[in-house]
């Protein structure tokens, strides 16, 4: 039973660490599209604009599609434990 704790701990791990390197990817890369944005408004508007990236709505649809299909991968190794421990417990 420890060593069933210790895998899906193990996993829970993996998938935050996972989940937060896709993150600041996703992040560096519009990060690096915004600069020239930011620029070309600025320019135009003759003072400095900031855009947050993390509100764009490209940024969160393109966010949630890849969480939606990270948290599949990881919720099918969830489902296994979950039925190796009714396993265990019946």
């Amino acid at each position: 039973m420890s060593k069933v704790c210790q895998q899906l701990e193990a996993l829970l791990k993996e998938y935050i660490m996972h989940k937060e390197a896709i993150y600041n990817e996703l992040l560096k890369r519009f990060n690096a599209g915004v600069a020239a944005l930011e620029k070309a408004l600025s320019d135009q508007l003759g003072a400095e604009v900031k855009v947050n990236v993390e509100e764009h709505p490209q940024f969160k649809e393109e966010w949630n599609k890849i969480k939606e299909k990270l948290d599949e991968e990881y919720g099918k190794q969830l489902e296994y434990f979950k039925n190796l421990f009714r396993k265990i417990v019946s």
